[in-house]
């Protein structure tokens, strides 16, 4: 026999909902003289009833022995009660299509303190959808269990929330007038177009929901897509299953809480740290060859593997995004995974000449160019592989180098960039990257106080000391870490600038053009481009730049804000890692 307190809380459940509907129904039924009576005993009826809202159901037995009680309260995100809340009662194996969809007949209406109460036979796992139409908000509860022990299980207290939407992009071979994609044990089910459209299921509750299938009339066994999906309030999750069965979103997020970027990117090399992702790296193939990289719209991404170390479970991935937009934390791109079918397109693209790199060294166990200029350089034996700010970096000792023959085609404007870390600073400081001499970065010149520095080759046939036109920071960072140097010479405006971090340092007009004649001939990293070994470097450098275009102070700013080791850029959602 089921408890007093029991008995109570399921007649004040059952009143108080039928008392609200008779509130707004009196004015049609009772006689107008009555109404003032009638109204005042209803309101005072219900006020008590509602002084019961909190009251919880406590376990007890049933008056019939093989049912069981499943009960809970459901609120707004504000705390208050969810009212007239339609609740469904799904086994987890539920389909909802087909004959089995007319399962779905555990159904109730929470009352005016947001209860629910389900009468059930059944054991095992269960998953409990709500909606509430009012204010368009929804909630899954996945995996309650319920054993032959249970007589009352109640179900802790859960707030509604603004639901998402999930687009199916299907292969063509799925593509199918007959066909439908459902989520198992919901009531979502969507029918597949034969048009090529992707599939939308719309309104589905944010969270963890569970498989994704597809159905077919003539088939007798559905298809798992995908086994579970990260759901995000007013958001789209793309699901492609031929590119593969996992997936994981990344949000790109250039507010001021994330890279803090104003304005619009274009064409950027994007670095992906793997070691800073929810995913498993043993879900993968051993090389990556499984990734896929796609935007938003299913468009696929060149991405180029620079570290795959699946036994480290680590990764650096360098995608290339056509455009990065600025002050927004709403653009995306997707993983996918898993496929054990290789089918995307990896291209060197991602440093593409046309969008004015000239030269990019990873120098992660080398120095091979990452553009399909194919600069490569050979380094001194005693130059060394050590770990980079960006996968691996390259040690020097100061009186070693990398040599790359050639003037990276003498471009008339440049941006040269590098990641550097200087350890001590030799007489006139330490060179990172030297154009044969024309166009260099160096840290720490401390003989003339001229500290971290750009400069270009500016007088040919000028008394030595006055060849090169610098433009000097005044700021000495031996010793301190990483830090990422840009330097731009800008022929058109015929300005330079040097910046340090992603900001600015220094800005200077300049009155004349970069020479490259009667100055060296290679392209040096570690030591000076000119023979002179009083700048010779001691410390790590990574990631080197060349590029004949003058970048744009959010380009750089960028650049720095996504490959620092903390980086605020990308948001991992969670989906199926």
């Amino acid at each position: 026999m089921k408890t007093g307190i029991e008995n109570l809380e399921r007649i004040r459940s059952m009143a108080a909902s039928k008392i609200e509907l008779l509130l707004k129904k009196m004015q049609r039924f009772i006689h107008p003289d009555l109404r003032s009576s009638v109204l005042l005993f209803l309101v005072l009826t219900y006020v008590t009833f509602l002084c019961l809202c909190n009251t919880t159901i406590s376990g007890g037995g049933t008056d019939f022995p093989n049912t069981r009680t499943v009960a809970g309260r459901i609120v707004h995100e504000n705390g208050t009660p969810a009212s007239f809340t339609d609740v469904f009662l799904l086994a987890e194996d539920y389909i909802p299509i087909g004959s089995q969809s007319d399962r779905c007949s555990n159904f109730f209406t929470t009352d005016s303190c947001g209860n629910y109460e389900f009468e059930i036979n059944d054991t095992g796992n269960f998953n409990l959808y709500a909606v509430n139409h009012k204010q368009h908000t929804h909630l899954l509860i996945r995996n309650i269990e319920v054993t032959s022990e249970d007589t009352v299980l109640q179900v802790k207290e859960t707030a509604l929330a603004p639901p998402g939407v999930i687009k199916i992009v299907l292969p063509d071979s799925l593509k199918t007038a007959d066909g439908v994609v459902y989520l198992r044990g919901t009531c979502f089910s969507t029918p597949v177009s034969s048009t090529g459209e992707a599939v939308v299921i719309d309104s589905v509750p944010s969270g963890i929901v569970p498989a994704l299938y597809f159905a077919q009339t003539a088939s007798t066994e559905d298809l798992l897509l995908q086994d579970s999906t990260d759901v995000i309030p007013l958001d789209t999750t793309i699901i492609a299953p031929e590119n593969g069965p996992n997936s994981l979103k990344l949000i790109l997020n250039t507010t001021g809480t994330g890279a803090g970027i104003d304005e619009d990117v274009y064409h950027f090399p994007l670095a992906i740290r793997f070691s800073s992702l929810p995913v498993s790296m043993e879900k993968f193939l051993p090389d990556g060859s499984d990734l896929v990289i796609t935007r938003s719209d299913n468009e696929q991404l060149p991405y180029e593997i620079e570290m795959w170390d699946s036994g480290k479970r680590d990764a650096l991935v360098w995608v290339k995004v056509d455009t990065l937009y600025g002050n927004n934390d709403k653009q995306s791109i997707y993983l996918f995974w898993g496929k054990r079918v290789f089918t995307s397109e990896r291209t060197d693209a991602v440093f593409d000449t046309a969008a004015g790199f000239s030269a990019v060294w990873h120098l992660n166990g080398g120095c091979t160019d990452a553009t399909e200029n194919n600069h490569d350089g050979a380094r001194d034996a005693t130059v060394t592989d050590t770990a980079g700010i960006l996968g691996g970096a390259q040690r020097f000792s100061g009186n070693n180098r990398i040599k790359i023959d050639g003037l990276i085609s003498a471009p008339s404007s440049l941006t040269l960039s590098a990641w550097a870390k200087l350890d001590t600073a030799d007489r006139l400081g330490g060179e990172v990257v030297s154009i044969g001499d024309a166009a260099l970065i160096r840290m720490d010149d401390k003989y003339n106080n001229k500290g971290c520095q750009g400069a270009f080759y500016s007088s040919p046939g000028a008394p030595d000391t006055m060849t090169h036109n610098h433009i000097s920071s005044g700021i000495f960072l031996a010793g301190t870490g990483w830090h990422y140097f840009t330097y731009v010479y800008d022929a058109a405006a015929m300005r330079q600038r040097f910046y340090i971090d992603g900001i600015l340092s220094k800005e200077e007009e300049v009155t004349t053009t970069i020479h490259y004649d009667s100055i060296g001939t290679a392209t040096i990293i570690g030591a000076h481009g000119n023979g002179k070994n009083s700048m010779d470097f001691t410390g790590c450098i990574d990631e080197v730049s060349v590029a004949r275009t003058v970048r744009r102070e959010a380009w750089i700013k960028l650049c720095y804000m996504t490959q620092c080791r903390d980086s605020k850029l990308i948001v991992p959602k969670s989906g199926n890692p």
